[in-house]
This record gives C-alpha cells, sequence and structure tokens, in this order.
C-alpha cells in the first residue's frame, strides 16, 4: 500500500516537472527572438560582471557589448509585442529593421549618453502600452474586456519583477549562508551575477510564459476580494489623498496670488497617472450608483493641465526650453486631449489611451520637432540673447548681474552637457576654438596632464565671471530669503583672492624687475585633482632658467641648481587667513564666495643680496580648520648685479 502511494507520488512529481519542461519549450517556440534578446542581454552583462571596474573599461570591445546589451533590452519587449501582434514575418523583419537601425543611430559610447536616460525608458514604456493595445489593434472589444487584458499584462510584470527579487533574495542568501558556514572565499562577487539571471532569465521567461496563446479569448473574471479591497480601500483612498493635496495648493496659488513652482508639474504629472490607473481598476466596478462619477477623474485632470501649463510656462519663459521641458508640455497636451475625449465622449475607448500615447512620445523623441532638437535651438537662442544682454548692461545691479551669470552658466553647461560642444560653436566660436586648441602638458610629473575638467567652466571664466551651478543658486536665494544660515559645511574650502579676479591683472608693474613668472602650490594629501597648465598660457618667463619650488611654508627660487632665494611665506599665509574682512555693504555675501583682499594686501616683498623678489598671491585656499590647501600666484625677479 505505501509502495503504491510512493510510486503514484513520484508519478506526480514527474509529471509536474514534465509539464514545466514543455511549458518553457511551448514559451521559447512561441518567443524566440524576445527569448534570445533576454539571452544576449544576460550573457553580455554577466560576462561584463566578471571584470573588475577598471579592466572593463579597457576591454577592446566594451563599448560594442554594452551598446549590444541595450539594444537587446529593448528587443525583448519590442518582439514581445509584434509577437501579440501577428505571426506575419513582415512584421518580424520590420523588429529587425528597427533593432538595427536604433544600433546604428546610437554612438559606440552610450554610457555617458544624457538623453538616453529620458529616451531608454519612453521607449520601453511606450512598449508595453502597444502590448496591451496588440491583440486589439485590429478588432474592437468592450472596455471591460480590453481592461481584463490590460490588467492581465500589468499583473503579469509586477509578479515578474516580485518573484525575481524573491528568488535573488533567496540564492543571496544562500551563497552568503554557505560562504560562512564552509569558511569559503569571497563568494559575493557573484551577487551582480545572481541578480542579472534573476531577472534577465527566470523574470522575462515567467512574464511571457504568463501571457495566454490567444489573448482575446481571456475569459472575463468578477473580481477576487484581494482585487476589490485593492482597488476600494488602497487605490481609491489614495486617490483622494493626492486630490486634497494638490488641490489645496491649487487654491492656495488662486487665492494667495502665489505663482506655482516648478515641482508642481512633475506632482501633476504623477497625479494624473495614479488618476487614471484608479479609473481604469474601477472598470468591473462601474454600475449605476457609482457611474456618475467617472468623469469626476477626467475633470480633475483637465483642470490640473492648466495649472502644469502656468507651471511650465513660468520656466520656459526665462529659463527656454529643455527636453524635460518638452515632455512635460507634451504629456500635459495629451492629458489635455485625452480629458476632453473621455468627458465628452461616453463611448470612448481604452484603446485610444494606450495608443495615443506612444505615438505622441516616438513623436516626441525622434521627429523632426523633437524634446532634443527644440531644447537645443531654445538654448541656443537663450544664450545668444543673455550674451548680448552682457555686453550691453555693464552697470546692472548686483543681483541681476548675479541673475544673468547663472542663466549664462545653465545655458552653457546644459548645450555642452547634452549637445557637445559643437553646439556652442556658432555663440561662442573663439572660446571653443581656443579650448579645443590647447595643448596638453605631459612633461610635468606633479600634476595631472589635463587642461580643464569642465568647459562651462572655461567659458564662464573667458566671459569674465566664475561659473555658477544650479546648487550654488539656490543655497544664495534661500539664504537671501532667510530660510538657511550660512552653511557650515566641513568639506567646503574658503578661498582668499584678490578684489576682481576680471581686473586684477590687467596690468603689473614690472619696473625694477626682470622676469615674470607664475607659482602654485598643492597639498599633497588632499583629493583635489592639479591640474597642469598648457604651455602656451604659461608666462613667457617659464621657458628661461629660473625654477620655482614651493612647499606649505618656503618658496624657493633657482637658477640652474643654485638657490637664490628661499622666501618663508608661513607668517605672511596666517597673517591673511586669519584676517577678518569686514563688508562694509549690505549685500549677502554666499558662503561659496571667496573672501576678498587688495591686490597690494596679498602682495609679499622679499629682498636679499642677490635678489629681489615680489609675490603676488591671486589665490589661497584653505579648509574649514584653515588648513593649506594651495595656493598660486605670480613671481617678479630682479636679479642683483
Amino acid at each position: 500500500m505505501f509502495i503504491c502511494h510512493k510510486g503514484t507520488f513520484l508519478n506526480s512529481k514527474l509529471k509536474n516537472i514534465n509539464l514545466a519542461i514543455n511549458k518553457l519549450f511551448t514559451t521559447l517556440k512561441r518567443f524566440p527572438f524576445a527569448m534570445l534578446s533576454a539571452y544576449i542581454f544576460t550573457i553580455i552583462l554577466m560576462t561584463l560582471a566578471t571584470v573588475g571596474y577598471p579592466h572593463k573599461m579597457e576591454l577592446i570591445h566594451y563599448n560594442v557589448a554594452n551598446k549590444i546589451a541595450f539594444i537587446a533590452s529593448i528587443g525583448f519587449f519590442l518582439f514581445t509585442t509584434l509577437r501579440l501582434i501577428s505571426r506575419n514575418y513582415i512584421l518580424l523583419l520590420l523588429g529587425f529593421i528597427l533593432i538595427i537601425t536604433y544600433y546604428i543611430y546610437l554612438p559606440n559610447n552610450i554610457h555617458n549618453l544624457h538623453k538616453l536616460e529620458m529616451e531608454f525608458p519612453f521607449i520601453i514604456f511606450s512598449l508595453i502600452s502597444l502590448m496591451i493595445t496588440a491583440p486589439y489593434l485590429k478588432h474592437s472589444s468592450s472596455n471591460i474586456k480590453f481592461w481584463s487584458w490590460a490588467k492581465h499584462i500589468i499583473l503579469s510584470l509586477l509578479l515578474s519583477f516580485i518573484f525575481g527579487v524573491i528568488l535573488f533574495a533567496g540564492l543571496s542568501g544562500g551563497l552568503y549562508i554557505t560562504e560562512k558556514l564552509f569558511d569559503l572565499g569571497q563568494t559575493q562577487r557573484y551577487i551582480e551575477h545572481i541578480s542579472i539571471f534573476t531577472m534577465g532569465i527566470f523574470g522575462t521567461y515567467f512574464f511571457l510564459s504568463q501571457l495566454p496563446k490567444y489573448p482575446r479569448l481571456l475569459p472575463l473574471k468578477a473580481y477576487n476580494n484581494m482585487e476589490i479591497i485593492f482597488t476600494k480601500f488602497i487605490l481609491t483612498p489614495l486617490f483622494a489623498l493626492y486630490f486634497i493635496i494638490l488641490y489645496t495648493y491649487t487654491a492656495k496659488i488662486i487665492f494667495v496670488g502665489e505663482w506655482p513652482k516648478g515641482t508642481v508639474s512633475i506632482s501633476i504629472l504623477l497625479f494624473s497617472a495614479f488618476s487614471i490607473l484608479t479609473y481604469l481598476f474601477w472598470t468591473p466596478l462601474w454600475n449605476k450608483r457609482s457611474e456618475k462619477y467617472k468623469n469626476f477623474f477626467w475633470w480633475t485632470i483637465l483642470f490640473q493641465t492648466f495649472v502644469l501649463a502656468i507651471a511650465l510656462y513660468l520656466r520656459v519663459e526665462p529659463y527656454g526650453w529643455t527636453a524635460n521641458r518638452y515632455m512635460i508640455g507634451v504629456l500635459g497636451f495629451w492629458l489635455f486631449a485625452l480629458s476632453i475625449y473621455f468627458i465628452f465622449n461616453k463611448k470612448a475607448s481604452y484603446r485610444t489611451i494606450f495608443i495615443s500615447l506612444p505615438i505622441i512620445l516616438m513623436l516626441s523623441l525622434f521627429s523632426p520637432f523633437s524634446a532634443t532638437i527644440t531644447a537645443k535651438h531654445s538654448q541656443q537662442e537663450k544664450l545668444k540673447t543673455l550674451l548680448a544682454k552682457l555686453d550691453v548692461d555693464e552697470n546692472i545691479s548686483k543681483d541681476s548681474n548675479l541673475s544673468l551669470q547663472y542663466n549664462i552658466s545653465s545655458a552653457i553647461s546644459y548645450l555642452y552637457n547634452h549637445h557637445g560642444m559643437d553646439s556652442l560653436f556658432p555663440i561662442i566660436p573663439k572660446v571653443v576654438t581656443e579650448y579645443q586648441n590647447r595643448e596638453q602638458n605631459t612633461d610635468s610629473k606633479d600634476c595631472t596632464p589635463m587642461v580643464y575638467s569642465s568647459f562651462p567652466s572655461y567659458a564662464t571664466k573667458q566671459l569674465g565671471f566664475n561659473h555658477i551651478d544650479r546648487w550654488q543658486w539656490e543655497q544664495n536665494q534661500a539664504i537671501k530669503r532667510d530660510k538657511f544660515k550660512t552653511l557650515e559645511l566641513e568639506d567646503i574650502p574658503k578661498n582668499f583672492t584678490v578684489m576682481s579676479e576680471r581686473d586684477s591683472f590687467k596690468s603689473i608693474n614690472i619696473k625694477g624687475y626682470d622676469w615674470l613668472l607664475d607659482f602654485r602650490y598643492f597639498i599633497k594629501d588632499n583629493n583635489y585633482p592639479r591640474y597642469c597648465l598648457p604651455p602656451q598660457e604659461k608666462k613667457a618667463g617659464a621657458k628661461i632658467k629660473y625654477i620655482i619650488e614651493t612647499t606649505k611654508d618656503t618658496i624657493i627660487v633657482k637658477e640652474s641648481n643654485r638657490t637664490l632665494a628661499t622666501i618663508d611665506i608661513k607668517e605672511f599665509i596666517d597673517k591673511i587667513i586669519t584676517t577678518e574682512k569686514k563688508d562694509k555693504s549690505n549685500d549677502f555675501k554666499p558662503y561659496y564666495e571667496p573672501i576678498r583682499f587688495t591686490k597690494d594686501e596679498l602682495t609679499y616683498l622679499f629682498r636679499n643680496n642677490q635678489v629681489n623678489i615680489k609675490l603676488i598671491f591671486s589665490n589661497i585656499m584653505v579648509s574649514k580648520k584653515n588648513k593649506l590647501l594651495n595656493y598660486r600666484g605670480d613671481i617678479l625677479i630682479g636679479k642683483k648685479l
């Protein structure tokens, strides 16, 4: 009796294993190119994960492999969508053409391509949206039937992710315990391989295995208790909460007359997405009693699109279009049109949501009027206008001047980071040409052979002011509004410099001196990179026989191998960095602004029986604890006869 029961148990297990294997091969046969894309993605990333980061960048084909993996991740969703639409081989061929075209379109090195931060998620989101509509592109259906399929896709994706995380946690935990119990080597290096495998192989296979062979024949099922609880007691209360928060803020804007903040745009888009999701989940639950609230969701979205338009205008008018602002505008227009459609069309189809969104997103990414092209032209025109104002308005107030400098810094940084240096050539050709022609100094062993770490910083310096990034500007504005006190951050150094960096060294009195050189010192144990000046930027005297050696406390002047002077500057620098400078004006001084001295205050004279020397410090940098980090300046040398 026991033996019979045991045999039945084994047969049952073998049958389950056989069914699992059959389902695996059925899924592979049904979605061959989607799974091939997942395998390519997984194999490449797992291979690269075996190589350490420093060595990874040295691989000859690293950029190409990284690019193929990126394309393969898109290929998984693309080929899944095409298979759900039809088994037509022409459609499959179109998919390969799209993938190859996009591969050629992208540069080989996509690692630091800024536009992919927006482009990639929008492409994936569009493909998932098309995946939902795929079985119903040629066939109409009721909204409740369409939502049944859409919900199945959404839940399958969610379950694939959740089960993948659970499997990853289980395998990682087992690996960790095994390492501790059996005193194995560093097995934690395989954690990355496990995460790639669980998401790249298990997650993709599980998702595809959940897709029915005939989606339109998916049976309609009433919501179970969990789905009812989720819709009525989780989604709906959260929608109500966000509605109260957002509309309370909107009321504040109307009655107080306060302009909407920049963050309100993202809040409105998230609220709208949550509203649509709640509306869709209510689909099987609408009845005569609750149906009158259907349009309420769309009216709330419609009204917020007007607030979104105002908030967007307030950013675009002074700062111009960026890719992010363009996409916010496009999504706002889409929400406006969608709200009108559902409010006034009693037979509005859910398919419209999932078809219109990928179309408008793809046009915004790849059309002649794309976000990238529009933003580039907008920022170029903005920069031209700002530079013209910089040339004309020489006597504008300090606050206006600081604002102008920030806007110029922002425009240059955006164009350089998102569109490259070539986008700035039509506007500041002289600055771009000078920067590109600068030669790297590879002779010195004491400094990094780089020209400059940041072109925007170099460009603004050439225009006559220091680069101001967004963080500095926002801290400045916050402190001026008395919302924050001056920040005391340990890692922010103090700068002591001359009164006007733009005008201080236009002329230097060299009477009585023979040579003008520059000197600089960087502490050996600090984290600041030491950049060499290009040869053509060094003073003419740098090519002569004088050698300048610097330490924390001394500057040594040598002629060939003979020491002409050893200058003790410790007392002088201590006096400078401990001097309390009182600002006679009432203007706010942000913490990052240097402490300014006159040129005479930063000048040190030295003489002995061999030379007369004048040291003119242009900058001294110390830590918050007055530890000297670096100094630089010019040295005048007059040799006695």
